[in-house]
Parts: structure tokens; sequence; C-alpha cells
């Protein structure tokens, strides 16, 4: 799985872009960053479930019924305090949307046994053909080399995006467009370095 460190960022960043000016786009943003790492919560039932089953690790919360649930009741919860262009329906589609992207960062990994995206009606666990992000290690441990390593790539390969999402404008300025564009070229780079190792 990428760290939850990423998921995070992608997703308040895209919420960023689609909510900017509008009222508790901030508070819509850091829900959206928690909502995408929610799948992970299956690590709390790790060793009483293995990995293959439908609640292990990459299974049932990471399906995209999962993202509904998780989505809907999101909404639920924000729908007062959140305004997006479209209203409490479009702030749902919104969350649930973020919330799948979950499941397709774990299938861009280079390890694991695939996302369980049509769980519970099928438990094909499935990767992404293109699968450049090094697998982050199940721990909570902060000081294990290995998730540091992870972390490293992820910000090449993402965070670009990321950035480029959350600064989207029309004016953007001198210094943030270049840190932009250096930042878009390294991920670039990272990105076909990845791509070529797995080939």
């Amino acid at each position: 799985m990428p760290t939850v460190f990423t998921h995070a960022v992608l997703a308040a960043s895209a919420f960023s872009l689609v909510a900017r000016g509008r009222r508790g786009a901030r508070l819509g943003a850091v829900a959206a960053g928690l909502l995408s790492a929610a799948p992970d919560a299956d690590v709390l039932w790790w060793g009483l479930t293995s990995y293959g089953e439908p609640w292990g690790h990459r299974g049932m919360t990471h399906s995209l019924v999962a993202a509904v649930v998780i989505g809907l009741l999101g909404a639920l919860a924000l729908r007062r305090r959140v305004h997006v262009p479209g209203g409490a329906w479009a702030l749902f589609a919104l969350l649930a949307a973020l919330t799948a992207t979950h499941g397709v960062l774990d299938a861009m990994t280079d390890g694991g046994r695939g996302v369980g995206f049509l769980l519970p009606f099928d438990e094909t666990r499935t990767f992404l053909p293109l699968r450049p992000v090094p697998v982050a290690p199940i721990s909570a441990n902060l000081l294990n080399p290995r998730l540091w390593y992870v972390l490293g790539v992820e910000t090449l390969l993402f965070w670009p995006l990321a950035a480029l999402l959350a600064w989207s404008r029309p004016a953007l300025g001198a210094r943030r467009a270049a840190l932009l564009i250096a930042g878009l070229l390294a991920s670039a780079a990272t990105w076909g370095v990845r791509i070529a190792d797995r080939f």
C-alpha cells in the first residue's frame, strides 16, 4: 500500500480544487484526506483474518461499495458545513470518488495481493497494469527505513500532482510556478525510472 500520507495529501488537494472559495473548503479538504485514508482501517483487525479473505487487507474496506458508504457518511456529516458546486449530492459523489482513489493507488504498488474492488460481489484481487509505487510496510514504526524510502518515492511520484491541484488558479505567481514545474519534471522522471524498473 502507499503511505496514508500520500492518500490523504492527494485527496485533500483534489477536494481543495473543487471547493476553492466555497464555505467549509478547508474542513472538507481535511475530511477528504481522512476519508481517503480510512480503508486502511483494516489493519486494526490484522491477524484476526487472513490477507486474502474478503475482510483481509485490501479487501472489503478497499472496495467501491465501501467508498460509496464512506462517502455517504462523510457527506451526511458535512452537508451543512461544507459546500461544493452541485450541492449535497455532489459532495457525496466527490467524497466517494476520493475515497475510491485509495484502492486505485494501492493497485499501483509492486507488492501484496491486489485490491478487491468489486467485493462483496466478486472476490478477485486486481492490480493496475502500471505499478511504479513501492509497497509500504504495514507498520506504525516511524523509524522504519523502508517507510521513509517509500514516502520519498511517493513524494516524487504524486505530491507534485497534489501541489498542482492545490495551487491551481489563474495567477499562480512566478515562485510557485517555478516550484511546480520543477516538481512536475521530477515527478515525470521518477515515473519513467520506476516504470522502466518494472519492465
